[in-house]
């Protein structure tokens, strides 16, 4: 990029630069007052704006960026059909963050790194977020400030920096529920909490996905559940895929009334916020040290990924190898024992999925094929 395609012109009062961009259009951007600058402030300006433009060329193109307040309110708009209700309330709160900082006026590629490494610094603070939390809400604003300059609202945007990246636990921290410990908690909870820790446990659905499963999306006969986005919006998080029903889960459906649309009914009973209460207070009336949902689902997966080949276990999951190793799997204790291991010297799946849970004794194989051959009532 060469100085001579930028020229300085008188406008009235005001110096002003001209270049052209890479269309060839004509850009233009205002310098200053001629009260406060002579020419030679002016031309020190354009090399500034020149080496700005070296930098960065796609400000050669954007000369002018808009503000903050109204492209976070276009944002909301545009994005309304594109991202679910969840992703929409986690991106509106990143603009609240935002806009309770910097004032809405101002341009978005005037905010500087070290205002943006102050934003963090004060969302913490502040709100005394834990650092996940604080993580989330700088992705959903990188996600936000990456929209504008995509749509060329801005040339550039200033928070690249910041630390986006929730800390993880290591492999061997995470927790994987033992088979004795769901056992014992399905022993003490209620059918509110038994029908998510079945359904959690035997398929490692996500807490949202195992509430809105419906019973015609259950396919008995194939040993299949469809997971379906809701709305039909497919996002990260929720894609159509085929999740195993395991023997366990698959006689528990069939004993079950279908009472409701959905599987568990917590949405027509209005209790689809209590779903993690439920868990908890099961876990305390067993005596067992609480676990939740997501800790159900990264236990089926380490499960499956001991017992089928990883893109399987991927596959019925709903997400990849690489998510798997950074937030799901977890490596079992029994590892580290030699004189435990089996004579192939690798141990058994997280949980002892050799053994026979209670719950299913009164199952036998000619109940199990009776299910598979003849589907239940009203399946199509």
């Amino acid at each position: 990029m060469q100085s001579t395609t930028y020229h300085i012109a008188s406008n009235g009062n005001y110096w002003q630069l001209s270049w052209r961009d890479s269309a060839g259009k004509r850009r233009r951007k205002s310098l200053g007052s001629k009260q406060n600058m002579s020419r030679r402030d002016a031309e020190a300006a354009m090399q500034r704006i020149i080496a700005d433009h070296a930098q960065v060329p796609q400000m050669r193109d954007v000369p002018q960026s808009g503000q903050l307040g109204a492209w976070c309110e276009r944002y909301l708009s545009i994005r309304a059909d594109e991202i679910d209700v969840a992703t929409i309330k986690i991106h509106r709160r990143a603009i609240d963050l935002l806009l309770a900082y910097f004032p809405g006026h101002v341009r978005i590629d005037a905010i500087t790194k070290s205002q943006a490494t102050d934003w963090r610094i004060n969302i913490k603070r502040q709100n005394q977020f834990v650092e996940t939390t604080v993580c989330k809400y700088v992705r959903a604003a990188k996600r936000i400030l990456n929209r504008a300059v995509d749509e060329d609202w801005s040339a550039i945007h200033n928070f690249h920096h910041l630390k986006g990246t929730a800390p993880r636990k290591q492999m061997f921290d995470r927790r994987a529920i033992d088979r004795s410990q769901v056992e014992s908690v399905l022993a003490a909870a209620g059918d509110e909490a038994t029908a998510l820790i079945m359904v959690g446990y035997f398929t490692g659905l996500r807490t949202s996905e195992i509430l809105h499963l419906r019973w015609e999306h259950c396919d008995l006969a194939r040993n299949v559940i469809t997971v379906v986005p809701r709305g039909g919006v497919e996002t990260s998080k929720q894609r159509l895929r085929e999740v195993r029903v395991e023997p366990e889960l698959l006689v528990w459906l069939a004993a079950r009334e279908q009472e409701h649309g959905t599987v568990l009914g917590m949405i027509e009973r209005g209790a689809k916020n209590m779903a993690a209460r439920r868990v908890k207070e099961a876990c305390v009336a067993a005596g067992v040290a609480p676990f939740t949902i997501q800790n159900l689902r990264q236990t089926r997966d380490t499960i499956w990924h001991g017992q089928y080949p990883a893109h399987v276990a991927c596959a019925w999951l709903g997400h990849s190898e690489q998510i798997a190793r950074q937030n799901y799997l977890s490596i079992d204790p029994a590892f580290y024992c030699h004189n435990d291991a089996p004579s192939g010297g690798i141990p058994s799946a997280p949980g002892g999925e050799d053994r026979q849970p209670q719950w299913a004794l009164l199952a036998s194989d000619l109940v199990i094929e009776t299910i598979k051959t003849q589907p239940r009532g009203g399946d199509q």
